[in-house]
């Protein structure tokens, strides 16, 4: 009896010895976790629908979601130190964030994905030696404009919004953005860039001049120009997304002149803890089967490998290749390094010109 006991026991450990040889990582990947901070207002389930499950199934790591006012003023007030493991910010925010040393960065080994990306479109640390994360998607600053009031035709170029026609008809965003995004788009636009932006203060000038109200928020903007109340502002060109309805009155124009690339990039905050799992994530996030996962939502893929759906090629109305090299691609650790002055210059912009 015994000994038929031994036996069992012997090909017990033998067995468990053979299932474990099978599931590599199991502990681990029960252990660790990526817990992921989106914006507010429905990007938590808009993530989940794009991309938990099919993580999961293809890594093992389960996913948990929050949504929070600002994922990057989280990071910043906490020292990198939040209660989450990674988080989407724009590119930017994440030169900024890595620039005040509150996210990891990373090596190539660690990001493999990152090698199907063209130099242009990786976001480097301020050293140029290391990532500062993964970029995602992009989306596009073009022109929104309300059907109603307008034609598509009448905002083919960006001086359309200087034209005093549309005085007390144009919407413009608050200073914080206007600065990386408004006045840098008007420098290139006008022989400049993001290392000299005094080539675009005549004509961001110009467009607040016309400017019937800074608009407070995405969705102030959203009912805005829905009603009418704006008939056009420079936007992001996931207001198409909406625009696809037909009921709906807007929609946005990329003018002949080009537009801004506006890529998100994921990050992990300097001292948050499931390493293995955020890698695992940042990795899934830059193959082209995610990105093309994304772009199912008419999010633009940054991976070139990856393809674009369908419905977004028809959304557009070119190639991804195309739309690329219409889009002026600025060094994002300049913007961020210079945000805080620039910011403060565009307030006094508005307020000069609010004042006359």
């Amino acid at each position: 009896m015994n000994m038929l006991k031994r036996k069992f026991s012997i090909l017990a450990i033998a067995s468990f010895a053979l299932l474990a040889a099978h599931v590599p990582d199991v502990s681990a990947q029960a252990k660790e976790r990526v817990r992921l901070a989106v914006w507010g207002g429905g990007s938590g389930k808009l993530y989940k629908d794009m991309f938990a499950a099919d993580f999961t199934a293809k890594t093992g790591y389960e996913i948990d979601i929050v949504e929070v006012p600002s994922p990057t003023a989280a990071i910043m007030a906490t020292n990198g130190s939040p209660d989450f493991n990674a988080a989407i910010a724009t590119s930017y925010e994440a030169a900024e964030l890595t620039a005040k040393g509150f996210l990891t960065d990373f090596n190539e080994a660690e990001l493999p994905a990152i090698k199907q990306y063209p130099n242009d479109l990786r976001l480097m640390t301020p050293k140029g030696d290391r990532f500062a994360g993964m970029p995602v998607y992009f989306i596009y600053y073009g022109i929104a404009y309300n059907k109603d009031n307008a034609k598509a035709e009448d905002f083919q170029s960006w001086k359309a919004l200087t034209d005093p026609k549309w005085k007390g008809q144009i919407g413009v965003t608050r200073a914080v953005y206007l600065a990386p995004y408004d006045l840098t788009l008007f420098a290139y636009l006008n022989g400049g860039s993001e290392k000299n932006l005094e080539p675009g203060v005549p004509m961001l000038e110009a467009m607040v001049r016309n400017a019937l109200t800074v608009y407070s928020s995405m969705g102030n903007f959203n009912s805005m120009i829905a009603r009418g109340e704006l008939t056009a502002a420079p936007y992001y060109s996931i207001l198409k997304r909406q625009g696809l309805d037909k009921k709906v009155s807007f929609d946005v124009v990329l003018p002949k002149e080009g537009g801004l690339m506006l890529p998100y990039t994921m990050v992990q905050p300097k001292n948050s803890k499931g390493n293995k799992a955020v890698l695992a994530w940042l990795n899934y996030l830059g193959s082209p089967g995610a990105q093309e996962r994304a772009s199912e939502f008419l999010f633009y893929p940054l991976n070139p490998n990856a393809k674009a759906s369908p419905k977004l090629l028809a959304l557009e109305g070119m190639s991804m290749e195309e739309l690329r090299k219409r889009l002026f691609k600025p060094d994002w650790n300049i913007v961020a390094a210079n945000h805080e002055a620039t910011v403060r210059r565009v307030e006094k912009i508005i307020g000069n010109l609010k004042e006359k």
